[in-house]
């Protein structure tokens, strides 16, 4: 599950990330607020992280062969 995903699942009643998000806003507790949106942001910059190297691997692979 994506960053995005994370978040948007939770009006859907999904079990995510975006549970800290809207409830930190629904709450006005800040803590919450914050760790779901660092948690997601980290989660999106590490699957891009993945990608990135994923495509580069590809492209490698297609150059040397």
């Amino acid at each position: 599950m994506d960053g995005g995903t994370a978040t948007l699942a939770t009006p859907i009643g999904q079990a995510c990330l975006g549970n800290y998000i809207f409830a930190g806003l629904q709450t006005r507790n800040w803590t919450m607020l914050l760790i779901g949106v660092i948690a997601a942001a980290a989660l999106a910059l590490v699957l891009d992280a993945i990608l990135a190297a994923a495509e580069r691997a590809v492209s490698r692979r297609r150059a040397a062969g």
